[in-house]
């Protein structure tokens, strides 16, 4: 009975430990790599506990392999935008000016019944509200509404809101976003055009952004935005 009671606080102190080490967040934004690695380390933990024959290292081992992955992985898929689509996946939209895209739901395996519950949930009670809701890859939905069905502050009432939408980050990191260019209907080469008349290098570039109304932002790599 001792030795399971130090085998407990030895391997809960482990576990705290590794999930501080990782950086995990709530359960509700982890990706599926993240969530698939908090299920084996749960998994792995209670088996030398109910198991007092099975030596501590059977579990450290692996343990510490899944530590290290969960910190390696995200390294290479920060640098290497194919291991980040296998890992993570990519953002997907659902609607658009209040339209479903019933195709990308199916993809989804999401129903318009579950769709609908989540806009519920962002105090959303019509879809013809909305302009864009994105299913982003941790699985929590993004949702933008229309400039009229944005509520005007208590000063401004009477007045015409400005347009809101979403400012589509074309370049991350020296990386361009082809899902963000299909959704303006734009390819590379114009993005390349708009680019280089700017005098910059994809290399260069931290964040280029283009909003709904036309509007530009570019954000060198080493400067804060300010």
């Amino acid at each position: 009975m001792l030795t399971c009671a130090i085998r407990t606080v030895i391997l809960y102190i482990l576990l705290i430990l590794g999930m501080r080490l990782m950086g995990k967040r709530q359960i509700g934004q982890m990706q599926a790599s993240e969530l698939v690695t908090a299920i084996l380390l749960s998994e792995l933990i209670t088996a030398p506990i109910l198991d007092p024959d099975l030596p501590m290292l059977a579990a450290l081992v692996p343990f510490l392999l899944l530590i290290a992955f969960e910190i390696i992985v995200p390294w290479f898929a920060s640098r290497f935008p194919i291991v980040k689509r296998v890992v993570d996946g990519r953002p997907a939209m659902v609607i658009r000016d209040g339209r479903i895209d019933t195709a990308q739901l199916l993809s989804l395996r999401m129903s318009v019944d579950e769709l609908i519950g989540q806009l519920r949930l962002k105090n959303v009670g019509d879809i013809a509200d909305v302009q864009y809701a994105i299913l982003e890859q941790n699985g929590q939905l993004s949702v933008f509404l229309r400039s009229g069905a944005c509520p005007a502050p208590v000063d401004d009432v009477g007045a015409t809101p400005a347009r809101k939408g979403i400012a589509h980050p074309l370049v991350v990191q020296g990386q361009i976003s082809d899902f963000h260019l299909q959704l303006l209907g734009k390819d590379r080469a114009w993005l390349i055009r708009q680019v280089t008349s700017r005098g910059c290098a994809l290399s260069d570039i931290l964040l280029f952004s283009l909003d709904d109304d036309g509007n530009y932002k570019i954000l060198k790599k080493g400067e804060d935005g300010t």
